[in-house]
């Protein structure tokens, strides 16, 4: 069984914007993560979500999402970003959240074999910014697992 509340503490204690952000690690059914952050820490000078604010969300969503991979898979690892891109498609207005899934199984598997055997693999993944179930944004990121 998943305990959110206790990977969210571990990430606010690594990561210590993420308190700052207000994130929090909402809901996991086991393949899609979502992570959520209010508005009135994120806001910027136009009240609506600060673009930083909204990529640091689109990046934790997808970090916390290959933590739980590695603690599903019995794995050690520290993730870090490689590079990353977002795109902005229409301005977030209120809460908000961040939804991240892992790619195909094949892409997973080839992701652990290399981990396991390299000590190192290399995932594209993305995540999508909603707010009220609507789609406001899309981050897209390239991470690397580094094993241990």
């Amino acid at each position: 069984m998943v305990n959110l509340k206790e990977l969210e503490s571990r990430i606010q204690r690594l990561i210590p914007l993420t308190g700052a952000l207000g994130l929090q690690l909402e809901a996991f059914d086991g393949n899609e993560l979502i992570v959520s952050a209010p508005l009135e820490t994120n806001r910027n000078h136009q009240a609506t979500a600060f673009g930083g604010s909204l990529y640091c969300v689109g990046v934790m969503a997808v970090w916390a999402r290959l933590q739980l991979w590695l603690d599903q898979n019995k794995m050690a690892g520290s993730i870090v970003i490689q590079s990353g891109a977002m795109d902005y498609d229409e301005p977030v207005t209120d809460d908000f959240q961040g939804v991240a899934t892992l790619p195909d199984k094949t892409t997973m598997d080839r992701a652990e074999a290399m981990l396991r055997r390299h000590g190192k693999a290399r995932l594209s993944l993305a995540s999508d910014i909603i707010q009220e179930g609507q789609p406001r944004g899309r981050f897209i990121g390239r991470f690397v697992i580094l094993q241990g």
